[in-house]
């Protein structure tokens, strides 16, 4: 194992973050850390906790993204097949 590998889903101890690899440039240390960053849903997050979001707006939101979810599954089936 590699010392820059410290898990599967790139968090260390103290959250998220990446380990520079020998001789890793920083323009792609940069791009695969908002690539962690994206994956991890940590800015959608946030941009959604940064105001106050009343229950009826939290089913609505939560109705489509279980909609959009299912779609998503169907999609991919049809491509199995």
């Amino acid at each position: 194992m590699n010392s820059y590998n410290k898990n599967k889903n790139n968090e260390t101890d103290n959250g998220i973050g990446v380990i520079a690899k020998p001789n890793e440039r920083f323009d792609s240390l940069l791009k695969r850390f908002k690539r962690v960053v994206s994956k991890s849903g940590i800015l959608k997050e946030v941009t959604r906790k940064r105001y106050y979001e009343k229950n009826s707006t939290k089913k609505k939101r939560k109705r489509a993204e279980s909609i959009n979810r299912t779609r998503k599954v169907g999609k991919e089936r049809e491509w199995k097949l």
